[in-house]
């Protein structure tokens, strides 16, 4: 089998073989098989979308301080469960609120001196949104129970897999394009797609401010596909 590539700027490439002469005429990158009575074309076809969030996941921590490891897990656990009351009430579901890590260790005066000066209790927990505008209103209720930071909130794209396999579909449309712009104008029968390795982060991640709470303050989660498609020259 001979592969020619196509590169760069506008070239011709003629394949001769049992089926005739074929030009091609091409400002995109491809690569070209023939082999025998058969010929094939390959190019990338990409495409992106931007989209704007429509749900958040937000990050929280709980720390308490006692002279007694019992008392700084109690008062703990007891804004953890405030927290997680008001968050209900507020409307968020629960099965969407996770405990995600605790600790409870030792605090001591300084590096040199390990004297016990009393015991830290650190809960991190998150929670889901579905709606953008009520962020706000569900950081207030956790930390009028006396959450201690909010660290950050992930926002995301609830129908993710639907946005991609669109813009999928997109990238095949540009592939198609390419191909025929390739040969002059001729529609090509396609003969295999292969989705190309594209770096692609469904997610937003923000450290908290009140002011990144607005949604046009947001900004947008680009999701990008790249496909290979081989085109049948004969």
């Amino acid at each position: 089998m001979k592969k020619f590539y196509i590169l760069g700027l506008t070239i011709l490439i003629a394949i001769c073989s049992c089926f005739g002469v074929l030009s091609l005429s091409t400002n995109v990158n491809a690569e070209v098989y023939a082999e025998d009575n058969f010929a094939s074309v390959s190019v990338i076809g990409e495409a992106t979308t931007e989209i704007s969030p429509d749900r958040a996941k937000i990050s929280a921590s709980i720390q308490t301080l006692s002279s007694e490891m019992s008392e700084a897990k109690d008062k703990n656990f007891e804004i953890l469960d405030c927290a997680i009351k008001a968050l209900v009430d507020f409307g968020i579901e629960r099965e969407s609120i996770t405990t995600e890590y605790f600790t409870c260790h030792p605090s001591y005066d300084n590096c040199y001196d390990r004297s016990v000066q009393g015991f830290y209790a650190t809960t991190n927990f998150s929670f889901c949104i579905n709606n953008l505008e009520d962020i706000k209103g569900a950081i207030d209720v956790i930390t009028d129970c006396g959450v201690t930071s909010v660290r950050n909130i992930n926002y995301e794209i609830s129908n993710y897999d639907e946005i991609y396999s669109q813009t999928m579909s997109s990238a095949l449309e540009n592939a198609k394009v390419k191909a025929k712009n390739l040969v002059g104008g001729e529609e090509l029968p396609v003969l295999s797609i292969n989705e190309e390795y594209v770096y692609c982060c469904g997610n937003l991640y923000k450290d908290y401010s009140e002011a990144m709470v607005e949604n046009d303050l947001v900004g947008k989660i680009t999701i990008t596909a790249k496909l290979k498609v081989e085109f049948a020259l004969n």
